[in-house]
């Protein structure tokens, strides 16, 4: 007896003989498994576009022959006489008894291969392929569109911090901006309450110490003082010490220098700078002041127009001993504070 063969809706094959494989009913050909089906029409879904477009076309063509003909009822006609002549054969070939029992009305009724059927049931099993692969790409779609939600939230998110933290930024610039204005000009302003116009420098150095194991340590080697004037537009200068001395005095005396600076009215004034100037460390105690004096050597270039914010400083590297310096009984020292004066001659 022979067994009975259907096919599924998926184009497997079932029966007496079931299987779990079939050809891949999207037509690309391929062997696939019901429990791969799924997986195997998203992997595959543009070839199997591209088969349905190509049975979208052939069926194109046949309508489009359909409408060339020089009458719809002559077409009919011949397709009519097709049929009954496709169904005599089908019914000499059956050679069953009752097959010249059976009429062409009834035949016809349980035939679904003539020609116009097989053209609907192609258009339909081609609709049905393209509502699968649209419903495949939909999913698709909408999970691409949520990803990207998630995606533009996520950026969005971090666009919001990006710009929380430039504001932040922004004021901290801004709040040092403030902070250094207000630090310059409260040294301007100490500048001001400090210096002299009168050509004479009287300076209180603090700590001195710390300042002297600084300058051991070369920490901090050397201090300046405060700007002064000769007068309101006169020569701008000032001091600077060494405490553990500098060049030949290094580690045994304190030295102690002047400096030219560039000022504001230099072009106005006479150069090279002529002035004599004269420097004392001051005693405290029994105003046995240490000083010293002398004229600028007209060749040096510490003392022609400044081209940078100073010149290189001219004084005394030997100006006194670290013994002399620190002895008590001298007073240089009192209260861990010392004091220095600079007097710049008026006549040159």
């Amino acid at each position: 007896m022979d067994t009975q063969v259907v096919r599924d809706g998926a184009g497997f094959v079932s029966g007496a003989a079931p299987r779990d494989s079939g050809v891949c009913p999207f037509g690309c050909g391929e062997q696939v498994s019901r429990s791969t089906l799924t997986q195997h029409m998203s992997d595959r879904c543009t070839e199997h576009v591209e088969v349905a477009r190509l049975r979208l076309d052939r069926l194109t063509v046949t309508l489009q022959d359909a409408d060339t003909s020089s009458s719809l009822a002559t077409r009919l006609n011949r397709l009519q006489g097709e049929v009954d002549r496709l169904e005599r054969e089908c019914l000499q070939q059956l050679g069953q008894s009752r097959a010249g029992e059976l009429s062409l009305s009834e035949y016809r009724t349980t035939s679904s291969q003539s020609p116009l059927n097989t053209t609907t049931n192609a258009i339909n099993e081609t609709v049905n392929l393209y509502e699968a692969i649209m419903l495949i790409y939909s999913r698709e779609i909408e999970r691409l569109f949520q990803m990207l939600d998630s995606s533009e939230a996520a950026h969005q998110l971090c666009v919001d911090e990006m710009r929380t933290c430039e504001h932040r930024i922004q004021k901290v610039k801004q709040d040092l901006m403030e902070q250094t204005k207000i630090t310059q000009l409260s040294k301007r302003i100490s500048d001001l309450e400090l210096s002299s116009l009168d050509g004479t420098l009287l300076w209180k150095l603090t700590d001195v110490e710390k300042r002297r194991r600084d300058a051991v340590s070369q920490q901090t080697v050397s201090v300046y003082s405060p700007a002064f004037y000769t007068s309101n537009s006169g020569y701008k200068m000032c001091a600077r010490i060494y405490l553990n001395g500098d060049g030949g005095g290094k580690g045994t005396h304190v030295s102690l220098f002047f400096v030219i600076m560039k000022g504001s009215h230099d072009a106005l004034l006479e150069w090279p700078f002529k002035k004599k100037v004269t420097i004392s460390l001051l005693d405290q105690i029994n105003s046995q002041h240490k000083q010293d004096s002398f004229r600028p050597d007209l060749t040096s270039s510490s003392f022609r127009r400044p081209t940078a914010e100073m010149n290189v400083a001219s004084g005394f590297p030997l100006f006194i001993t670290h013994g002399e310096f620190e002895r008590a009984s001298n007073g240089f020292i009192k209260d861990n504070t010392m004091f220095i004066r600079i007097v710049v001659e008026p006549a040159g």
